[in-house]
């Protein structure tokens, strides 16, 4: 009688482990990273966005990425886009960069082109013409953004230039000083290495073998999650779980004094504030933010201007 019931409750221990494992495979299917390696069966040359950015804040050498290359590129929401990068590492054509030029353009949130957040330059007066060098990058934050001016105002040939910087994400830089090679640009005003000499073979190479080893990073881990069951256990979680979150209303206002710090040693440029999915007027953080952050700027005297104003009406 005793085996019977053993028997049973077994059968019900495996029916229920089953069921979950069953849960788990079904939200790993659905899961981002799946979706992507999935797709790069079928896709080889496709590239997860997420990786280049990757790439960027760890690697001690390079400010920007590709060198005359055409990339697949997987972004949110399984969207696919291709992005061409010039022979500088940027997203111009290459002819672009022997002309004069009306408009330098750097923004600190270069994977415009891989999310569902678009700067449309054409709905701007001061954007009209269509000559615009573009010199932002993926994920690059205000002092990344510097050191590559730094390193190819040589190459740039314009009347004006424009620093875009979004609402809620600029300030938030987790590859300032990351790492040795943008800190030597904020140190040494001569310092420089040479980024626009390196041979666009062995680049290319470099970034596809970081590439490749993140995707078996991802792999490896994705199997672990399943075994372990992390995504089950994570909507349990969130379903048991009861959120007391409180307002943060701490402004780290070193981080707005750093970006006055990089706009100063950026001379003659106009600084320009985005909007981003109405974040100053949802956000108290980001409303106090961009006050504190426009009253340094004009006791600066840096040249502004607010297109949450122009977009919001």
């Amino acid at each position: 009688m005793n085996r019977i019931l053993l028997n049973k409750k077994f059968k019900v221990f495996l029916i229920i482990i089953s069921i979950i494992y069953i849960c788990e495979i079904i939200l790993a299917i659905n899961s981002f990273n799946i979706k992507y390696l999935t797709k790069k069966i079928l896709f080889k040359d496709l590239i997860l966005y997420k990786n280049l950015i990757n790439f960027l804040i760890n690697d001690e050498k390079y400010l920007t990425l590709y060198k005359n290359k055409l990339v697949n590129l997987y972004c949110d929401k399984g969207k696919i886009v291709s992005v061409y990068f010039d022979n500088k590492g940027f997203f111009n054509k290459n002819d672009v960069w022997e002309n004069k030029n009306d408009n330098l353009i750097m923004k600190s949130y270069g994977e415009l082109d891989c999310s569902d957040f678009k700067i449309n330059l054409n709905n701007y007066d001061l954007f009209l013409s269509k000559k615009n060098l573009n010199i932002g990058n993926y994920s690059t934050g205000p002092a990344h953004q510097y050191s590559i001016l730094r390193e190819y105002i040589d190459f740039i040939d314009v009347k004006n230039a424009f620093w875009l910087h979004l609402e809620g994400s600029d300030l938030s830089d987790i590859n300032n000083l990351k790492n040795s090679k943008i800190k030597n640009y904020l140190i040494d005003q001569k310092y420089s290495n040479k980024n626009f000499e390196f041979n666009d073979k062995d680049k290319n190479k470099e970034i596809d073998k970081f590439i490749n080893e993140n995707d078996y990073f991802i792999l490896k881990r994705e199997i672990k999650n399943t075994i372990n069951l992390y995504r089950v256990r994570n909507k349990l979680s969130s379903i048991t779980s009861r959120s007391n979150k409180k307002l943060n209303k701490n402004i780290k206002y070193n981080e707005i004094n750093e970006l006055i710090e990089i706009l100063k040693k950026t001379k003659k440029l106009f600084f320009i504030y985005m909007p981003r999915e109405n974040e100053t007027t949802s956000s108290y953080k980001n409303k106090k933010i961009k006050e504190i952050l426009f009253q340094k700027l004009k006791e600066e005297k840096i040249k502004f201007e607010d297109f949450t104003l122009i977009e919001n009406t």
